[in-house]
């Protein structure tokens, strides 16, 4: 019985998860007769080639995607281990903090962005100086500020599971707190350092809802974007555009992985 379950419910995650994407795949290389072609990527490079201004084009829409996306990683990711760091200490309030840091989770990315539309591109007047940001800056806040609840929820076990004994030892020895994070804490948890910046970074590739809402061009156009506005004309393209994003965000994983091991063995 246990095993005849294992079978059923591998059956089924496989359906539910891989399925799709299968059927993605497939179907950016099925024409409308059924039969097997390449029209939909050839449609994207003959939209590059000849696209007007206004329009989606693949090529910006891929670099707009990694580009705002490891932004927003760099920014996520610091933003995320000092949460991180907040959320692991003994202190009156801590509850709040880790409750007040995973907001961004429990609320949806249109709302993040209608938010930052109103607060940075509209601006907002501190001491006489209006601060506005709008396009690329603005996307690029809010896709950090979905992305690094993910940053915590990673590194926060690894900092939690630490031996304490080492943290108190380096305090002993006068080490300062930042240095002991800086230098003991934040090595031994490197790997789920990596694997927040991963989490960060996908969610950033992958968040459509507010960089609709703060997109001001075609120059801010992203691959979910670029897909969206395929689907509206023919399926086909979009799901080319889909296995790109399905490619590009694959490389990109393995590319932080590599770059996250390296810098671990410096």
């Amino acid at each position: 019985l246990p095993r005849a379950g294992l079978a059923a419910y591998a059956v089924v995650a496989g359906l539910v998860f891989l399925a799709p994407i299968a059927s993605m795949v497939l179907a950016s290389v099925t024409g409308g007769d059924g039969a097997l072609t390449l029209d939909h990527y050839r449609f994207l490079i003959e939209r590059q080639r000849t696209g007007a201004a206004f329009q989606v084009r693949p090529l910006p829409a891929i670099y707009n995607s990694l580009a705002f996306a490891a932004a927003a990683t760099l920014l996520a990711l610091p933003m995320g281990v000092v949460v991180a760091v907040l959320t692991t200490r003994r202190y009156r309030g801590r509850t709040l903090v880790d409750a007040a840091a995973m907001a961004p989770l429990a609320v949806s990315g249109i709302i993040v962005g209608l938010g930052l539309l109103r607060g940075l591109v509209f601006g907002v007047e501190i001491a006489g100086w209006r601060i506005a940001a709008s396009g690329a800056v603005a996307i690029v806040v809010a896709h950090a500020v979905s992305g690094y609840p993910f940053v915590v929820r990673t590194v926060s076990p690894g900092l939690d599971g630490l031996d304490r004994s080492l943290v108190e030892s380096a305090r002993a020895l006068g080490a300062s707190r930042a240095r002991v994070v800086r230098d003991v804490e934040l090595p031994l948890v490197w790997p789920a350092v990596v694997a927040g910046a991963a989490f960060a970074f996908a969610v950033s590739i992958g968040e459509f809802t507010s960089t609709v809402v703060l997109s001001t061009g075609a120059d801010a156009y992203t691959m979910p974007v670029a897909i969206e506005r395929f689907i509206g004309r023919r399926l086909g393209p979009a799901t080319a555009m889909g296995v790109v994003l399905l490619v590009v965000t694959g490389l990109s994983f393995v590319v932080i992985e590599r770059l996250g091991g390296e810098h671990r063995g410096l």
